[in-house]
């Protein structure tokens, strides 16, 4: 955590692919993603894939209607910063607008707006707005986070923690509230990088002033350490990291639909 930072995250977003890398990497995690050992090290970007990477489907219906000829039961959820500038919310509307027609889908749930507090001693803050879809076993969710980038989790961790807690207990209102925290806290060493430290190092002292003389008197000097200012751990924060990080993947990974 860099305390020197002015930022509402500490800098994290400064490091945080560093730590999803080193946490997606842990033996555990990949034990509970049912990840092969044969597959190697996961990192963010790799230069020889992005490359060698053959962009097929500039739209996605077909994939969509691959899905629900399926016949399986899915439970879907889009979601969007309302200020994200690389995939807009107006445009997954449209899209999913369009598959509705296509198809003939009820509207389940009117749109309307969903509401975050980070605490129940808070007022409720408009954190976005949710309007739902259904046909046969299909359902789909389109969720909008007021406030949030292209990286939601990143710019709005309290209501993205929120958001997908409730889509996953398959929960009605998405103001229900997730039983974790939210308070603002350092993010815990086991997920940081090993080249990464959880402070910065403290400011140097000040050098003391030379000695002064006079004809009458000699002045003997003063010296004088600056002491580093005590860091205030509720001034940054990072999220429950698991949820956070997994949800950041999810949002890269819904740039190519």
């Amino acid at each position: 955590m860099n305390w020197a930072s002015t930022d509402a995250f500490g800098a994290f977003p400064c490091y945080m692919d560093s730590a999803t890398e080193n946490y997606l990497n842990l033996p555990e995690v990949r034990a509970a993603l049912h990840i092969p050992t044969q597959v190697p090290h996961w990192t963010d970007c790799n230069d020889d894939m992005n490359a060698n990477y053959l962009q097929q489907h500039n739209d996605t219906t077909s994939v969509f209607d691959d899905m629900i000829a399926s016949g399986y039961k899915l439970r879907m959820l889009i979601y969007n910063g309302d200020v994200d500038t690389a995939c807009n919310f107006l445009g997954d509307e449209w899209f999913v607008e369009a598959l509705k027609t296509k198809y003939g889908m009820a509207v389940t749930t009117a749109r309307h707006p969903w509401f975050f507090q980070e605490d129940a001693k808070y007022i409720l803050q408009l954190a976005g707005y949710r309007k739902s879809f259904s046909y046969k076993n299909i359902t789909i969710d389109l969720v909008t986070v007021k406030g949030a980038g292209h990286f939601v989790p990143t710019d709005r961790p309290g209501p993205a923690l929120q958001m997908l807690t409730n889509f996953i207990n398959n929960a009605a209102n998405y103001t229900t509230m997730t039983g974790y925290s939210a308070a603002r806290a350092p993010l815990l060493p086991k997920y940081l990088p090993p080249s990464t430290s959880p402070v910065c190092p403290s400011p140097a002292p000040t050098t003391p002033a030379p000695p002064t003389t006079t004809t009458t008197a000699t002045v003997t000097p003063t010296s004088a350490t600056s002491a580093p200012a005590k860091p205030d751990a509720a001034a940054s924060f990072v999220p429950f990291v698991g949820t956070m990080i997994i949800a950041y993947l999810l949002t890269f990974a819904s740039s190519f639909f």
